[in-house]
């Protein structure tokens, strides 16, 4: 009498684990980190820059409501 595995191959279930395994390692590096989303919306320095107030003179024509 011959008995069927009821389980799959190892390799078949530890190979797309590994492959997910180093995915999220590569996503956590820093070769992704440094130019991230989070990193440039976080950065206080650049936060200031882009949020303060335009200084600038505007002319007359510029002016006003559109």
């Amino acid at each position: 009498m011959q008995f069927k595995k009821p389980h799959a191959p190892v390799g078949t279930i530890l190979t797309p684990l590994l492959w997910a395994a180093l995915f999220c390692l590569l996503l956590s590096t820093s070769a992704f980190g440094d130019d991230s989303c989070i990193t440039c919306h976080t950065d206080e320095d650049l936060l200031e820059e882009n949020l303060a107030e335009d200084k600038t003179k505007k002319s007359a024509m510029q002016a006003g409501s559109g």
